[in-house]
């Protein structure tokens, strides 16, 4: 569909392109945004000190695409993963031994990928630990979230696990729910999840009313 965008635009990312057409999907970074078109080419405007909208020629077809501050990444339609933009983190240190994949996820210092086989990697800047996937983790991964400073993770029978840095209790998972979980995002100090029934759960800071999910 068509692409519209709206906020800050001191840096042009906001901008939408004449030329993008329709879209796919989209990623907004911290002043950058990128688009998958649908012919599967990738388009990214703002933003642009360290290449992060400056799209990498020779892509297969994207299917998946995420975007930071400093970088962005695709998933292409083979299973591959391309990164461009800055690696003062090594968040573009994508690792050789990486299996085809099937999502992805982007945070300001990381990069996560789920291959095939439902095995999670992850790489980029670890001083929290949120690079280094949990031993019972397991290879049966079906979503990903990268955050700040943390990580987290959805199993193929529901169950949440994240890691990382915790100062606002933002990987310590509810317990209290007799719901599967199925969808997951994770912030910059909060992690949010989607129960089966539809409801929404939060935890981590309250600074800005960010883990207070509206009652309505």
């Amino acid at each position: 569909g068509e692409v519209k965008c709206w906020g800050y635009d001191g840096l042009n990312q906001t901008a939408v392109p004449d030329d993008l057409g329709t879209a796919v999907a989209i990623a907004m970074g911290y002043e950058h945004s990128c688009a998958i078109q649908s012919s599967g080419d990738v388009k990214c405007w703002g933003r642009n000190d360290d290449q992060q909208t400056e799209v990498p020629a020779g892509l297969r077809p994207a299917i998946a695409i995420g975007a930071s501050v400093w970088h962005s990444c695709v998933l292409e339609d083979l299973g591959g993963v391309k990164c461009w933009g800055s690696n003062s983190y090594g968040a573009l240190n994508i690792p050789d031994d990486l299996e085809p994949a099937t999502a992805i996820s982007v945070s300001r210092y990381t990069t996560c990928a789920i291959e095939q086989d439902g095995e999670l990697k992850c790489w980029g800047y670890n001083s929290d630990g949120q690079t280094t996937i949990p031993g019972d983790l397991g290879p049966a991964v079906v979503g990903v979230s990268a955050g700040g400073y943390h990580t987290c993770a959805i199993k193929n029978d529901g169950e949440v696990l994240c890691w990382g840095r915790n100062t606002s209790d933002q990987v310590t998972v509810p317990n209290d729910s007799a719901q599967p979980l199925v969808g997951i995002a994770s912030g910059n100090i909060h992690t949010c999840a989607i129960e089966k029934d539809g409801e929404v759960t939060c935890r981590g800071s309250y600074s800005y009313g960010e883990s207070d999910p509206p009652t309505d």
